[in-house]
């Protein structure tokens, strides 16, 4: 007889004994056998990432416990019952499977909540102005909503079903509502607990089926104690699994006082679980107690004191109050730090005052800050400078209140930092831009904007202005709905720092905002702070030391958490720099024995710092600047020398931060040694590469077979976890060697046995597996000739085109250059727009050609959009050419392939596998004998300082180590062509130094050539031997860097630094005037009480000889104290050719025709009423 599971219970003659439940499709000579043979169906959940498909997946396990109905049962009597009943069995399930019904939604919500937490949106959405409780609030209502939504749908399964035919739908939607609002509550709890989202969820998952499972007693146990029953509905899962089993206990439901346990315990203590669990939520104290990396910890009773209730936002208004008893106007005496001009004197907006950090890790003590102590004054921008891991990033969190600081303190406006950080003129008076992106990925650029204007108090009314306004300022108005996901890195800092200014803050605290961005978007944001500096207070750290010098006011050097040196970048410059750089482009019968007797003739301490083929470097001491006349003379005068042109540059901070970080002595030592012998740079490249010539290398089948076990080895250790690195580095495989053949089998040997196993082991449990179909593509090397040619080219451009024929046609192998490209381009198809039946189709690059000599360094620059990417993807065999040739000495394209290296811009490493095992993959991919190996690992290693992270996972390791392995990976098997995409990316400036004398030294004088790109026009001076500037798709100009400057430079900036006791209005003027006498057209760019900035064109620079000298005689008459006369700079020539791509863009429409171009205000004259001058009208 086959009867329904749950009318078979209620059998009365049946209650006395066992009943054997037999599946009718068994064999009946089973039945004599005391045994249970239940089938059901079972499912498995795979974990979705949107709130939508773990809804589903709730459903669907739910409508599964229908099927546990048991429409194939047969009863049979058996004898007297035991302890345990275990005709209740399956009804156990059911309530247990109603649990597990639950786990993906609550793994679903941990993951969500903590991944906040990680990526440390909350806290920084807390500094911002947001409520612990409003947090908590939206992200409750949201699961409300959708536990409100699936508890109906399941009650209606469930009532008008066979699962629960008899009960009543008040009660089960009572069960599963309350059990899953509780579910919301005990997953907040958890997540201040843990700071991984993954663990945070397998913890929570693990309990809900642990505490589920619990019930169990109370269902198998005859006469379990109804006291236990009440503890055990203190845990929420526990309190479902007792009231899902006693409903499936009911025949008919009549009050909730039925059955061996009253319905209305579960029930009640669902209630009392989520108060309780809420009431913990709700008071702050688990986040507070549970701070992590980047929380600070309040004390328990913060909101007893005044300053949490406290109104203090009017005491920030007038600045000069708050210190007017504390200034006594006497100048600082400390050498290391400049004194600030009169007018700054009670401005003092942040002072920092012997701020100490320390952290404490395994079995060390790292002391982040040793004592800062230094002031940041209102109306000026503060750079903060250092290496990675100097401090800045501390200094900042602390100056966020996101930690405190170990001992010392920090004062906003004569308030601590702490108590503005515990009460709510944080939002109102600090907009904060930390180094991690402050963005939600499915939001739009617009949202974002809205959401954090909400978020600091922004009237409502006022938050479509705000929006509008930051939107125009940033130039995101054409990416405004655009979702964050879908913008590019530097997009996004663009975002975070439109974050930041919302609200018009007082204070901008900015942690790198300029980040990943190109010089075009670096240049608008410094416009924009350049815009808003007056009377507020601008804080940023930054590794871009051009950045520093053209935008701060006043520059801090950190360096292993000491203040080095505070001051503006003429004091440091002067007081920590090198001298000038004088700069010559030269010809081919240029002596350079002679040029250098000649320079030293005049500046007895000159030193020549670098030799180029094209260009010569020299560095000359502050000490002579009386003698520059003298020389510039001597040189304008000798044209047989061969010099075309030069011209002078003030040291950098790159050099005054090198100088403090103690790389000065390394430094000199590496310039003599280029002076004279290049010594240093050989040294270098016998460490970065074991040999001049090709070594020895394993070939044909014994290379195949090497490649092979390599890539077996590989993916069988990365089979499951790093699918995605091991794609990811599959160009640069290609390219560094690796055979198409080798990568496929290497990739069978390890997938086919494993496939094999998984599919021989579930086909024996009655399970198929399917596999996926492989996917393989081919990349065509047919390459079409392209009849076009350039039009109204630069000379230079149509000269590199002349040199590209011939070496085409050159028979000589010795003569012919590393790399070859001609007329290279490159047509995308786009959408079809409107009602068009053609295909749009975008020229990403128009007939480019150049060549890469040997020995040289060729950069490549443009703006975003000019196609550079494209022309490496092209060079890399990523992309295929629509026209053109990619040649490379003797060889064809394909084959020149076998013999590149390349360093990509994002890092190509697995992350679970070491710095030495990567070096080891690419030395056996690329061909290198085993015994070879290890001394090639060893001279890399000492070349680029990596020794003390050979034994570190590549997950563990800075991005700047990560470049530089990058690097490494490049140059082994001393390629012929080398690819260097943004090399330096990340890496502090001691860090880069050490990577551009690497790259310096591996292309000097070689049989190799590299093609480097990068948007840090510093390290396109000090790598690159020639700099070519692409502008929409075309090359157009190429050349060294001297000569780019004096082709298309705009002129000279001329910084006067003056004494204190000559800065009255009268004297001020007569200095004006006499400069204005000097150079006619100098336009005032800047003036404080104790600096000048001006700019001046290149037709009031007839000779530099002529300048110096007048300027001496200015400095003698005038007994200013110092000055800075430079060349303008080759980011001033970038930004021209940027300019000019915008202006085409434009014009065909697009770009937004509302976009205008924003110079620095250095660039134009400073307007006479501007409030920073101190003198208005000369």
């Amino acid at each position: 007889m086959v009867m329904l599971f749950n009318q078979l219970l209620d059998m009365p003659h049946l209650s006395g004994g066992w009943i054997m439940l037999a599946n009718e499709k068994c064999s009946p000579t089973g039945i004599n056998k005391h045994f249970v043979c239940v089938e059901f169906l079972g499912s498995f959940i795979s974990a979705h990432e949107t709130w939508d498909q773990h809804f589903t997946c709730c459903i669907y396990i739910f409508v599964q416990c229908i099927l546990i109905e048991m429409d194939h049962l047969r009863v049979v009597m058996m004898g007297q019952p035991g302890s345990v009943e275990v005709q209740k069995f399956p009804h156990a399930l059911i309530s247990i499977y109603l649990v597990l019904a639950f786990t993906p939604f609550i793994t679903f919500l941990i993951v969500n909540v903590a991944a906040e937490k990680e990526h440390r949106l909350k806290d920084t959405m807390t500094m911002m102005g947001l409520y612990d409780s409003a947090f908590w609030l939206s992200w409750g209502l949201l699961y409300a909503a959708l536990v409100t939504t699936m508890s109906i749908l399941m009650s209606i399964i469930a009532t008008y079903t066979a699962l629960f035919p008899n009960s009543d739908f008040i009660v089960i939607f009572l069960l599963i509502f309350l059990y899953g609002i509780s579910s919301i509550f005990f997953s907040f709890m958890l997540t201040p607990l843990f700071k991984k989202p993954k663990f945070a969820s397998t913890v929570g998952s693990m309990l809900t089926v642990v505490f589920g499972c619990l019930s169990l007693f109370t269902v198998l146990m005859k006469d379990f104690p109804q006291p236990l029953v009440w503890v055990l509905c203190l845990l929420s899962p526990s309190a479902f699994s007792i009231g899902i089993a006693q409903v499936t206990n009911l025949a008919v439901f009549t009050t909730l006082a039925n059955g061996p346990h009253p319905l209305y315990a579960p029930l009640l203590m669902l209630v009392l679980d989520s108060t309780c669990l809420f009431i913990s939520n709700d008071l702050p104290y688990s986040c507070i107690l549970c701070a992590g990396e980047f929380g600070m910890r309040r004390s328990l009773v913060y909101f007893m004191k005044p300053s949490y209730w406290s109104k203090r936002s009017k005491r920030y208004v007038e600045v000069s109050s708050v210190y007017e008893t504390e200034v006594n106007g006497a100048p600082g005496v400390d050498e290391s730090v400049e004194p600030v001009s009169p007018e700054f004197r009670g401005k003092e907006a942040i002072r920092i005052n012997n701020i100490r950090k320390v952290y404490k890790e395994k079995d060390s003590i790292v002391e982040a800050l040793r004592g800062l102590t230094f002031d940041i004054y209102e109306g000026q921008i503060t750079a903060l400078l250092g290496h990675s891991g100097a401090g800045k990033s501390t200094l900042m969190n602390i100056l966020c209140g996101i930690c405190p600081p170990t001992d010392g303190h920090a004062s906003i406006y004569g308030s601590p930092v702490a108590e503005i950080a515990e009460g709510a003129e944080m939002r109102q008076l600090v907009g904060i831009c930390p180094q991690f992106n402050i963005i939600f990925d499915v939001l739009t650029v617009e949202e974002h904007l809205r959401i954090f204007a909400a978020i600091k108090g922004i009237l409502p009314s006022d938050i479509d202005n705000e929006v509008s306004k930051v939107l125009k300022d940033l130039d995101l108005e054409k990416i405004m709905d655009a979702q964050a996901k879908n913008l590019s890195g530097g997009q996004k800092r663009k975002l975070s720092v439109g974050i930041a200014i919302l609200g018009d803050p007082k204070i901008l605290l900015l942690d790198e905002p300029t980040a990943g961005m190109d010089p075009c978007s670096r240049h608008q944001v410094w416009s924009l702070l350049k815009s808003r500096r007056a009377g507020r207070v601008t804080v940023l750290s930054t590794h871009y030391m051009d950045e520093a010098d053209i935008l701060a006011d006043r520059k801090a050097v950190i360096s292993q958490g000491q203040l080095k040196c505070v001051g503006s970048s003429l004091y440091l410059k002067t007081k920590c720099g090198v001298g000038y750089h004088l700069r010559m482009s030269i010809g081919e019968r240029c002596e350079v024995d002679g040029v250098t007797s000649l320079v030293k003739h005049h500046v007895l301490k000159a030193q020549l710092s670098r030799q180029q083929e094209a260009e010569l470097t020299f560095t000359l001491p502050f000490e002579s600047m009386d003698t520059f006349s003298g020389l510039f003379s001597e040189l304008d005068c000798r044209p047989d020398l061969g010099i075309i042109n030069y011209g002078v540059s003030m040291t950098t901070l790159e050099d005054v931060f090198l100088r403090l970080e103690a790389e000065a002595e390394v430094d000199q030592e590496q310039v003599e040694d280029e002076g004279d012998a290049s010594s240093l740079d050989d040294t270098d490249q016998r460490l970065l590469t074991f040999s001049d010539s090709k070594p020895e290398a394993v070939q044909g089948h014994a290379l195949w077979r090497q490649q092979f076990s390599t890539v077996a080895w590989l993916h069988m250790l990365n089979m499951q976890r790093e699918r995605k690195a091991f794609i990811k580095c599959r160009s640069t495989l290609r390219i560094s060697g690796l055979v198409p053949s080798a990568y496929w089998c290497g990739q069978a040997a390890v997938d086919i046995p494993f496939y094999y196993l998984i599919l021989t082991t579930m086909t024996s449990i009655l399970f198929s597996f399917h596999t996926a179909n492989l996917i393989s593509s081919k990349t065509k090397d047919k390459v079409e000739r392209n009849p076009e040619e350039g039009i109204n080219e630069d000379e230079d451009v149509q000269m590199e085109k002349a040199r590209v024929k011939e070496a085409l046609t050159c028979q000589c192998c010795e003569e012919k250059p590393v790399v070859v490209v001609s007329n290279l381009r490159k047509q995308y198809k786009c959408p079809r727009e409107g009602i068009s039946l053609k295909k749009r189709r975008t020229v990403a690059t128009k007939n480019v050609s150049f060549c890469v000599r040997k020995g040289e360094v060729l950069g490549l620059l443009g703006p975003n959009g000019a196609g550079k990417s494209t022309i490496m993807h092209m060079l890399s065999g990523d992309t295929v050419p629509t026209a053109g040739q990619i040649l490379s000495g003797s060889m064809g394209r394909v084959a020149a392939q076998l013999f590149s290296g390349y360093c990509p811009q994002v890092s190509p490493l697995w992350p679970r596998i070491t710095l030495e095992e990567h070096l080891e993959i690419y030395a056996a991919i690329k061909g290198l004998r085993g015994q070879d190996v290890p001394g090639i690992i060893t001279r890399v290693v000492n070349a680029l300082e990596l020794k003390g992270h050979l034994h570190k996972q590549a997950k563990n390791l800075s991005a700047g180590i990560k470049r530089k392995l990058c690097f490494a990976l490049s140059m082994l098997g001393n390629p012929q062509i080398v690819l260097l995409d943004e090399p330096s990316t990340g890496m502090d400036p001691k860090s880069k130094q050490r990577m551009w004398r690497a790259i310096r030294a591996a292309f000097k004088n070689r049989q190799r050539g590299a093609i480097l790109t990068t948007h840090y026009m510093e390290e396109a001076e000090a790598v690159c031997d020639r700099v070519a500037i692409m502008v929409s798709g075309q090359l157009r100009c190429i050349g060294s860097i001297q000569h780019l400057k004096g082709k298309y430079g705009r002129g000279y900036s001329l910084e006067v630094k003056l004494r204190e006791e000559l800065t009255g209005l009268q004297q001020v003027a007569l200095l004006h005037k006499e400069i204005r006498r000097i150079f006619p057209h100098a336009a005032r760019q800047e003036s404080f009480a104790t600096l000048m900035v001006y700019k001046i064109p290149m037709e009031d620079v007839k000779s530099l000889a002529k300048s110096f000298s007048q300027l001496e005689s200015a400095k003698q008459a005038f007994n200013f104290e110092e000055y800075n006369f430079s060349q303008s700079t080759l980011e001033q020539v970038f930004m021209e050719f940027a300019k000019e791509q915008e202006n085409e863009e434009e014009e065909v429409g697009s770009l937004s025709t509302t976009f205008q171009w924003q110079r620095l205000r250095q660039d134009g004259p400073v307007p006479v009423n501007h409030t920073d001058s101190i003198v208005h009208q000369l």
